[in-house]
């Protein structure tokens, strides 16, 4: 009789272990298995397919602007980040080829735009003594003879032209369009900030002269 109890304390022993094992690997299975979901959540920047993608913390992509490190991007209805130009609410903007929304001077395609201090691209109006046409680009004085005043004459304004020999004094403003000037306080250019050259030092650097005060 005592033998038999001893085998069924044995066996009831065994079982228990066997019970705590199991319970014990279908919570480890359990842990492993949420470990696993959170590391496939996406979050933050991911890259797919060439595109990038922002995924907020519930791993939804993002859409419209996203600000990220104090910076600024736009990502399409799609989720997918945007660069060049882009056109929101009736607003134009410029993000770079990071992705970065652009604000103050930019050079597009051979023409200068502003874009204010929320990026938004400025047009019909004066920035920096330069005038901003309908599309944003800033004009260009035209300087074939109906531009001139009828009190100038061709020989007058070619003088002025020639008169800008390699050596004359230029002045490089600190940002805005790549325009040497003659004067150091051209339009709203800060005399403090601008640099002192030559016209063909200026020229060299890629540089076009001022239709404002040459």
């Amino acid at each position: 009789m005592q033998k038999a109890k001893r085998i069924l304390g044995i066996l009831l022993v065994f079982m228990i272990s066997i019970f705590v094992i199991s319970c014990g690997k279908a919570t480890q299975d359990s842990s492993s298995s949420t470990i696993e979901n959170q590391q496939l959540k996406k979050i933050g920047w991911i890259q797919e397919n060439g595109n990038w993608y922002y995924y907020n913390n519930d791993g939804k992509p993002e859409t419209g602007w996203v600000k990220d490190n104090d910076k600024s991007y736009y990502l399409d209805s799609s989720g997918v980040m945007q660069t060049g130009w882009v056109k929101d609410k009736g607003k134009d903007y410029y993000c770079n080829s990071s992705g970065v929304m652009q604000t103050g001077w930019k050079e597009s395609n051979g023409r200068w735009y502003y874009l204010n201090s929320d990026g938004s691209m400025v047009s019909n109006q004066f920035v920096d003594g330069y005038y901003l046409t309908f599309s944003g680009a800033m004009e260009e004085k035209d300087t074939t003879s109906n531009s001139k005043n009828s009190n100038t004459t061709d020989s007058t304004y070619n003088s002025n032209i020639i008169s800008n020999k390699r050596g004359t004094i230029a002045y490089i403003p600190s940002t805005g369009p790549k325009k040497y000037h003659r004067i150091p306080d051209c339009g709203s250019m800060n005399p403090r900030r601008a640099t002192k050259t030559t016209v063909a030092e200026a020229e060299r650097e890629g540089y076009g002269r001022c239709r404002l005060c040459w």
